[in-house]
């Protein structure tokens, strides 16, 4: 009787920790079913590491993996929570000079290589997760969010976590940005994607 206190212990520990690292998927899924499914995941990926951190790296493919809907989406909800956990996590740049900005030549911009703070990521997802996410920071009831692909933007300012959701073709813009594109390359690359106006 008394290990079996620690082996729940265990596992609520562990509940809490994943329900303050993704609030929004515990609210989505109710207390008690958040529970179970953390039960579920953490014997299957019981935690390997010295830090609770990394315990739910695996969280948004293993919702992934299952048929029910409600999970799927919650998998996007997991990559947006952790996405913008990553991003305040990530070591602070100041932001681009105006000055320098300014006095870039006009004729200079098609080559010019714009380097991103480490505090900004962007995501393709293939659910439409606002008004969930919305609904879980306002503390009201969150439906299943719709099998519409949508693209986030998440970011880190003043040490205060953001996520935005962006159009298609600044998604693609940002992407081709942060790999190293020129603005030429990476405009001209936006403009010829099929389905881009």
């Amino acid at each position: 009787q008394q290990l079996q206190i620690y082996a729940y212990a265990y596992f609520e520990r562990i509940r809490e920790a994943l329900a303050s690292e993704v609030p929004t998927v515990a609210h989505l899924l109710g207390d008690d079913a958040f529970a179970t499914a953390m039960r579920a995941f953490l014997r299957e990926h019981p935690s390997s590491s010295f830090t609770l951190d990394r315990v739910g790296a695996p969280l948004a493919d293993w919702f992934e993996a299952h048929d029910d809907p409600l999970w799927k989406a919650a998998a996007d909800m997991v990559r947006v929570e952790r996405g913008m956990d990553a991003v305040f996590d990530a070591r602070p740049v100041p932001p681009a000079a105006i000055d320098a900005l300014s006095s870039l030549p006009l004729e200079d911009w098609a080559q010019a290589r714009l380097v991103w703070i480490p505090g900004l990521a962007v995501m393709a997802l293939s659910h439409d997760v606002t008004e969930a996410m919305n609904a879980a920071k306002n503390d009201e009831v969150a439906t299943c969010p719709p099998a519409t692909p949508m693209w986030m933007a998440v970011y880190c300012r003043n040490y205060r976590r953001y996520r935005l959701p962006i159009p298609r073709e600044a998604y693609l813009l940002i992407t081709a940005l942060q790999q190293g594109d020129t603005l030429g390359e990476a405009l001209e690359g936006v403009a010829l994607t099929p389905g881009v106006d």
